[in-house]
């Protein structure tokens, strides 16, 4: 079976991550594990086109919303929250917030990516539908699941 991965450089040893690799480090996979995931292929490929990232190359900017099952899928890919580059915002919205910036640091190209408001739940599925929306979400291409936007400044 085929299992998308992520490849990325930490420091000078290229590493590939999968989904399961991610499932293992939080305890189980979840709807927020695979929208971490996909977002952050997708970022890799807006920022950084062919090229391979490097872990300390990633700010990643989140509301306060954001649950913790996406942040664990940005930290195993990136270690952004503990390399400091993870920015946690506060903010007025309702219910779990979906949208990312992504900065590749080196360049200071940054883009958003929010899940599209049809896909997106605003608040904590019951596990019968977790399931299914992890299946949808697990088995859908990236560029169908979020809007993208590129940012001129970083909010």
């Amino acid at each position: 079976m085929y299992e998308e991965s992520i490849s990325i450089y930490n420091r000078n040893n290229l590493i590939n991550i999968g989904i399961r690799d991610i499932e293992k480090y939080h305890g189980g996979l979840c709807p927020g594990i695979l929208i971490g995931f996909k977002a952050t292929e997708l970022a890799i490929e807006r920022l950084w086109n062919s090229e391979v990232p490097q872990r300390d190359e990633f700010l990643i900017i989140i509301s306060e919303k954001v649950c913790e099952c996406v942040i664990d899928s940005f930290e195993f890919i990136t270690r952004a929250r503990s390399r400091g580059n993870l920015i946690i915002k506060p903010t007025n919205k309702r219910g779990i917030d979906w949208s990312f910036i992504f900065v590749r640091r080196s360049t200071d190209r940054a883009i958003e990516i929010r899940l599209k408001d049809a896909i997106s739940p605003r608040k904590r599925l019951p596990k019968s539908k977790r399931d299914e929306f992890s299946r949808m979400i697990k088995n859908s291409d990236a560029h169908k699941l979020f809007y993208v936007k590129e940012k001129d400044e970083i909010d």
